[in-house]
């Protein structure tokens, strides 16, 4: 037996008793086809077990497959479910997303109030992507009073965390 069907038989095995930390790497393992062949079908169960046994990553990864639709039907009400799970815990890219989600108003209304509160909370927790939202947000006054200043520093904050868009913007803003 190789190496790796002896590493996919101990991740089962551990998956299989409950373990939430091997069925989110199972589930990461089939969606990106690196370990295993790709089975979004697979990943989306996987992710699943783990979500259920509380794990944030996967509930946040079993959010993305539901509002893309990718290994099940697409449901955008589980998937907000899994997201507000994920925010109660101060799960930042859960955070960000619905951040992402009420601002953009692609699966809900827009309700810039709620997308503001969302990606404040993500910026504090040093989400970077967050960061760099939550500035644009107060550079262009979405949500917000327009405040140059705070968007700077959001923006700043995002760069000094390696967001290479967050540099460009600061090099490339107007004065």
């Amino acid at each position: 037996m190789s190496g790796e069907n002896k590493l996919l038989e101990h991740y089962l095995s551990r998956a299989e008793k409950g373990d939430a930390r091997y069925q989110f790497n199972l589930g990461l393992w089939f969606h990106s086809g690196q370990v295993v062949k790709q089975d979004l079908e697979q990943a989306f169960l996987w992710f699943s077990r783990a979500a259920e046994s509380g794990h944030l990553g996967a509930r946040y990864m079993l959010a993305t497959l539901l509002l893309t639709g990718q290994g099940a039907e697409k449901n955008v009400e589980q998937a907000l479910f899994w997201l507000e799970q994920g925010a109660k815990n101060n799960h930042a890219p859960s955070l960000y997303n619905l951040g992402l989600l009420h601002q953009n108003g692609e699966e809900m209304p827009i309700d810039l109030s709620q997308a503001r509160a969302y990606m404040e909370k993500a910026a504090q927790l040093k989400y970077p992507e967050a960061q760099y939202a939550f500035g644009l947000m107060h550079a262009e006054g979405r949500g917000t009073e327009r405040d140059l200043e705070k968007a700077r520093y959001w923006i700043s904050q995002a760069a000094n965390h390696g967001l290479d868009k967050a540099r460009q913007w600061l090099e490339a803003e107007p004065e």
